[in-house]
């Protein structure tokens, strides 16, 4: 009987290291924020990427592949635009209007 609480017990601490050590690696693997710009659109959202472009309307959350430096925005209702420059390793860009309103912001990420 004492023998087979040891064994329980340490299939169970082996079981635990397992959990650490996947919790561990997809951590390392999580992506990593490089920046932002908040700006302010009342209508449709167009984001220009290297990838392409994506509409973004209010209440939405989008995210891209990006390959180059910058995304470029553009609010047409407002004849406004911009440039939001991401730093070297940027590989995804997300644009985030989640909170409605006119104000969005455009996340630079990296994996």
């Amino acid at each position: 009987m004492y023998a087979g609480v040891k064994l329980t017990s340490g299939l169970f601490l082996v079981s635990c290291a397992a959990a650490a050590l996947t919790v561990l690696t997809q951590a390392s693997s999580a992506q990593q924020y490089l920046g932002n710009a908040r700006q302010r659109c009342q209508g449709p959202l167009s984001v220009t990427t290297s990838g392409g472009t994506l509409q973004v309307r209010p209440f939405e959350a989008r995210s891209a592949e990006v390959g180059g430096s910058s995304v470029r925005w553009q609010c047409p209702d407002q004849q406004q635009s911009g440039e939001v420059p991401c730093p070297d390793g940027t590989n995804k860009v997300l644009v985030d209007r989640s909170q409605g309103g006119s104000i969005f912001s455009i996340i630079c990420l990296a994996k």
